[in-house]
């Protein structure tokens, strides 16, 4: 029974997870939401529609808007696979506390070089996340009391640094799997490489996985879709994760070099909203693999990279049944 309560603390810190993320969405994309909605008042008529000045506003009030939409499905996803942990039949959170596994087999998930890359990402964007929050709210009484150690130039600093460990992370995992594929392609055609890569070869089936997928989120489907290696969101977000920190990195490069006014101040508003979309995506993943309930206080795959077979033939029972014939 204390494995259940240990469950029910990590759903406590999963609460307040997610309550972060709702902080600084608020803050970034609602509040200022007036002041946005006034500047497209403002903004050119009609005729003008090909300047500058009508089309940021419109993409300001956009992107707000995406922003909560994206945290309100993410908040509502999680919620839905915890409550399937307090049902009878559930095989997700909780109903893992509640049984002891058939067998000690573990499969091996996540290599060792995926493992010191993610890493290096946490770090990076810890840093870098902290920072720039912390710079971005510093009138603030609180954050400036309690969060602004060191002055802006010591908060400041420590960002590009955290930025640079990010560059360095991405860099080295776009260009690991870059030299594996050619290889592999080398090798063995590039469509037999394309199977290599899950992420890779779920590409062409991604939208008809989301649909099913999102149709069973939203109870217009009974039965929970069986997966390959990576659900349909785990997919979408590892593609969208990384063209957002491309955007946020490329944005901060610009300001870090030519300053805060870069592109006309375009780059700095590019690179808040991309980073809270970062925030938003980075909350749901850690919260849909880390912060699981059956596994107090976190997920321990990002140490060992095994995950237990029972846990996996319910979660990606296509990738385990590709294992077991030896296609993998």
């Amino acid at each position: 029974m204390h494995r259940l309560w240990l469950g029910l603390l990590n759903v406590a810190v999963g609460v307040i997870h997610w309550t972060l993320a709702a902080v600084l969405t608020y803050y970034v994309a609602v509040a200022p939401l007036g002041e946005m909605i006034g500047e497209l008042r403002m903004a050119p008529a009609a005729p003008a529609l090909t300047s500058w000045e009508w089309w940021i506003p419109v993409a300001k009030v956009a992107l707000a808007v995406m922003a909560v939409f994206l945290l309100v499905v993410g908040i509502y996803t999680g919620a839905r696979y915890l409550s399937l942990g307090f049902s009878h039949s559930g095989k997700w959170g909780l109903s893992l506390l509640l049984r002891k596994e058939s067998s000690e087999k573990y499969i091996e998930r996540i290599p060792l070089f995926d493992r010191v890359n993610h890493m290096m990402l946490v770090i990076g964007f810890l840093l870098a996340l902290f920072t720039g929050y912390t710079l971005y709210f510093a009138d603030n009484g609180y954050v400036y009391n309690f969060l602004y150690i060191g002055g802006r130039d010591v908060l400041a600093n420590l960002h590009v640094i955290g930025g640079y460990i990010i560059f360095f992370a991405v860099t080295l995992h776009i260009a690991r799997y870059f030299t594996l594929f050619l290889l592999y392609a080398v090798d063995l055609g590039i469509w037999r490489a394309i199977d290599k890569f899950p992420l890779l070869k779920l590409i062409p089936s991604l939208p008809f996985q989301l649909l099913d997928y999102y149709l069973w989120l939203f109870f217009i489907k009974k039965e929970h879709g069986k997966y390959h290696k990576y659900l349909p969101t785990q997919t979408l977000a590892y593609y969208a994760i990384g063209a957002f920190l491309i955007i946020s990195g490329a944005t901060g490069m610009s300001m870090a070099l030519y300053g805060m006014q870069s592109l006309d101040g375009l780059a700095w508003w590019v690179h808040l909203y991309s980073t809270l979309f970062l925030t938003i995506l980075i909350a749901f993943h850690v919260f849909m693999t880390s912060i699981r309930p059956e596994y107090f206080p976190l997920d321990p795959v990002l140490i060992t990279g095994k995950v237990h077979e029972e846990a996996a033939k319910e979660e990606w029972p296509l990738w385990v049944d590709e294992l077991r014939g030896g296609k993998a």
